[in-house]
């Protein structure tokens, strides 16, 4: 009897098909992989810009002499020096910082368009408030807050005592 040295035809289609099986199998994985990589990057980008922009509205408004909401998309802030707007359009925040140079500088913030966004002043004390609101894709579901950001007017501002003349 002969000694066989070499696979079947049965032996080697079997092999290849569970190989192609767990080619296809590691396949999908990845591409789920890839696919919850992105949906994590978005979200983590409209995280940043979001904390981004209730830090610069702290600031903006702790810094301001005068607060004003001309609409529910708009507020301006009156700074020593010039002027910042913040405005509200498509999931999008602009902020425009006008100097009396007539420089201006313009940043955007991408919230994305399920984001709700409400500015607020209040009287006593005089407080300026962002809210960012998250609605859900789900039509019965009321919208979550997302982040908040309460600042007093002018509480950053230093005003130093004039000198007396002599």
């Amino acid at each position: 009897m002969k000694r066989r040295h070499a696979f079947t035809l049965i032996e080697t289609l079997v092999t290849m098909t569970v190989g192609g099986t767990l080619m296809t199998l590691a396949l999908a994985l990845l591409q789920q992989s890839m696919v919850l990589s992105s949906t994590a990057k978005r979200a983590a980008d409209k995280d940043s810009a979001a904390n981004r922009l209730v830090n610069q509205f702290r600031f903006d408004v702790g810094v301001a002499e005068e607060v004003t909401i001309p609409s529910p998309d708009t507020v301006r802030l009156g700074i020593e020096g010039g002027e910042v707007e913040y405005v509200v359009a498509d999931g999008h925040i602009t902020s425009e910082r006008t100097s009396k140079s007539d420089k201006t500088k313009r940043e955007e913030f991408s919230l994305g368009p399920l984001c709700e966004v409400k500015f607020e002043l209040h009287e006593q004390p005089d407080r300026a408030t962002l809210t960012l609101s998250r609605r859900s894709k789900l039509k019965h579901v009321a919208p979550r807050v997302w982040r908040q950001a309460s600042a007093t007017v002018g509480r950053l501002r230093v005003d130093f005592p004039q000198e007396a003349s002599p």
